[in-house]
């Protein structure tokens, strides 16, 4: 329409993504994203969690222990340039006094699985599953802010599930 604008830009993160959100707010424009597929459902999700469709940002460079639950972040992440360098410093120590550990859970080895410090294969479609039975361990050690539902899951139902061994818990 005459003397309005709308904006057609790629996915959105960080800073970038706040400054241009301010910038078309300020102009009184829209702003539409052109997204691929594969995002769509995990924008709906974060919506549907958070009341904002932005995708999940995971800071690895400051971890000490990351577990993946099938994600290929090396080769498939939301920002790949930029994953993978969080992935060097997580791996080179230069703020730790240890090189970070990466356990990956995931029916096919991809990329980062490869990468892993160690890699499980569990059945496909039960990564959910297997995050819920190290929940389970996570909640019956006392650990704060996990929901106490997770530990009455039992870790047999877990390791029928998911094709790994109750001892892996």
């Amino acid at each position: 329409g005459k003397g309005r604008m709308l904006w057609v830009t790629g996915p959105l993160h960080g800073t970038t993504g706040a400054l241009t959100v301010s910038l078309a707010e300020k102009a009184g424009a829209k702003i539409w994203v052109v997204d691929f597929p594969g995002a769509t459902s995990q924008r709906m999700a974060m919506k549907s969690h958070t009341g904002k469709a932005e995708l999940a940002y995971h800071a690895i460079e400051n971890a000490d222990y990351v577990v993946n639950f099938g994600n290929d972040f090396l080769l498939g992440g939301n920002l790949p340039v930029h994953d993978s360098w969080q992935y060097g410093e997580f791996r080179q120590c230069k703020t730790r006094l240890h090189r970070g550990t990466l356990v990956s859970f995931s029916p096919r080895m991809n990329l980062s699985d490869a990468n892993s410090d160690k890699w499980i294969a569990i059945r496909p479609g039960s990564e959910g599953w297997m995050a819920l039975g190290l929940g389970n361990v996570v909640a019956k050690g006392g650990k704060k802010g996990w929901p106490a539902w997770a530990s009455k899951i039992p870790l047999e139902t877990v390791s029928k599930i998911t094709g790994v061994e109750p001892d892996v818990f």
